[in-house]
């Protein structure tokens, strides 16, 4: 059942059983707590005495009998309605840790069939509600888990919640109602805005914001094309007509801001009984924001230029003397890859500031070298379906290290072929569910297939400044001082952690402008890891 639960989704089998299960599961849980409700004291027949009288009238006295009768009906009563022992969760329980609860609109009212999701790491477990607010989540296991509410006319609503190793627990959850106002963007000529960007760009679009708060002018830059802010929740039109789309706001006034990436170019506030509101745009003062990138490829043997590889994109191609421009490059982080058929690929992160000319040199390319290798479990028996990322640590900068789409899996013998990989250190990481990984820096090429043994991911919980204007990448090294790993905190969290098998680690934290901010030791062992970042 667990099986059939975590692949919600994938077919419609699944999603029927999933759906079927959590309804059975609501309707136990509601049925428990209607019989465990005190039933009311039938009205009495005989006829009700004036308080006067009732208060003034002598009471007989209670015999020993009596009052040896009533304290044993107070003892039953006070038996009855004991709180019952909570019961432990087993690991072998198909059903896990069951969560319910109530869902409330902020003015007290239920929520009709709230959608309620957990995750922790890669899993996740969905629950369906019934129409007076309840809902069930089945498949949790003891640690901390994300858990998002996903409520039609609902604010966003995302909290981390600790669960206990009892098998059943309860928690509620209190939604603020949305208001809708409908957003238009147009080019000062009256074109639709969308439309106008994709002419003058190729491929770029808007994102908008709405929080209580102003939103500041520059927020930290992501790795995606969204910039992760505001407590509204912004729903874009697919075919756009001069209508970008719909944002659903939690108060009047509130700001709305058009963002370029994680700039803002327009902001407004809304006023009360508004419902609609329009940024004009201009495009060349976007296409001012807009940089450039540059780069040179060689042949890392002979230095030569390397005519016709690709760099990001099909219609990016090297010229004869290896260089090719890259035009019209939104501010903020840029994806570099370079391929070439026989060549290593490289993968990067770069960062482009607004109007930027970034020139990025020489880059060499060597011949392509498959790293090999082997994932085996604690005991040494081979581990198939292990997910395998890695990055090539030549190719690292100092902003985003390790966002990369290298990806891969192990065969059922524990074997593992890094595709398109060359000569130097290669930072390979192995992950078979949320609790067991494999970390490693190996040098390429190997005379042997490298192996890698899982091990148990033990939690460091990191806390950093809630600032949208601010990103943090923690890198960790291993005894060598290589980076093993790196992770990227910002908006709109606040609070997150690293998992890490057991052992002292040594760290770093840069900021969004590659900045050290801090460096030390992490140790992931028996008690509890902490790092506040400042």
């Amino acid at each position: 059942m667990a099986d059939l639960l975590h692949a919600r989704g994938r077919t419609l089998l699944a999603r029927l059983v999933v759906v079927c299960v959590v309804e059975l599961i609501v309707v136990a849980w509601l049925t428990m707590q209607v019989f465990a409700t005190p039933i009311a004291a039938a009205p009495q027949s005989e006829p009700a005495v004036p308080a006067a009288s009732f208060n003034s009238a002598p009471q007989p006295a209670i015999g020993e009998t009596q009052q040896s009768e009533l304290n044993a009906s107070k003892a039953a009563t006070t038996e009855m309605h004991r709180e019952p022992v909570a019961m432990p969760w087993q690991p072998d329980d198909p059903v896990a840790i069951l969560l319910t609860g109530v869902v409330r609109w902020s003015d007290g009212g239920v929520v009709e069939s709230p959608s309620v999701t957990a995750k922790q790491g890669k899993v996740r477990a969905d629950g369906e509600g019934s129409s007076n607010g309840n809902y069930a989540l089945v498949g949790l296991t003891p640690g901390e888990w994300q858990v998002q509410l996903h409520i039609e006319g609902g604010a966003k609503a995302v909290e981390t919640l600790v669960i206990t190793d009892d098998a059943t627990q309860t928690r509620d959850f209190v939604v603020d109602r949305t208001f809708p106002i409908v957003v238009k963007i147009v080019s000062a000529d009256g074109e639709d805005g969308t439309r106008a960007m994709r002419k003058a760009f190729g491929y770029m679009s808007f994102q908008v914001a709405g929080n209580k708060e102003r939103i500041p002018d520059r927020l930290a830059p992501t790795d995606g094309r969204r910039s992760f802010l505001g407590d509204a929740k912004w729903r874009p039109e697919q075919n756009p007509d001069k209508l970008a789309g719909t944002l659903h706001l939690t108060s009047s006034p509130a700001h709305v801001a058009l963002l370029f990436r994680h700039i803002v170019i327009d902001q407004q506030v809304v006023a009360p009984g508004q419902t609609e509101m329009k940024f004009i745009i201009d495009i060349d003062a976007l296409k001012a924001l807009a940089g450039s990138a540059s780069v040179r490829v060689l042949d890392l043997d002979t230095g030569q230029p390397i005519e016709g590889a690709t760099v990001s994109g099909s219609n990016n191609k090297t010229g004869s003397d290896g260089r090719v421009v890259l035009e019209n490059r939104s501010p903020g982080m840029m994806r570099l890859q370079i391929d070439k058929k026989g060549y290593e690929t490289i993968y990067t992160t770069v960062q482009i500031t607004a109007g930027q000319r970034l020139e990025l040199g020489d880059m060499q390319l060597g011949p392509k070298l498959q790293l090999t290798g082997k994932i085996v479990d604690a005991d040494g028996k081979p581990v198939g379906g292990a997910q395998i990322t890695w990055a090539k640590l030549k190719w690292l900068g100092s902003t985003r290290p390790f966002a990369t789409n290298r990806k891969t899996r192990s065969e059922a013998d524990g074997s593992f072929v890094l595709w398109n990989t060359g000569r130097g250190p290669i930072a390979v990481t192995a992950l078979v569910g949320p609790k067991q990984a494999a970390h490693g820096v190996f040098e390429n090429p190997q005379a042997t297939p490298v192996v890698m043994r899982l091990a148990e991911r033990l939690t460091c919980t990191v806390n950093w400044p809630k600032d949208p204007t601010r990103a943090f990448t923690v890198m960790l090294f291993d005894e060598q001082r290589r980076p093993l790993t790196a992770s990227v905190f910002q908006l709109p969290w606040g609070r997150s952690k690293i998992l890490m098998p057991r052992g002292n680690y040594a760290f770093e934290v840069h900021d969004e402008r590659h900045q050290l901010l801090q460096s030390g030791t992490l140790l992931f062992g028996d008690k509890p890891c902490h790092m506040e970042i400042r």
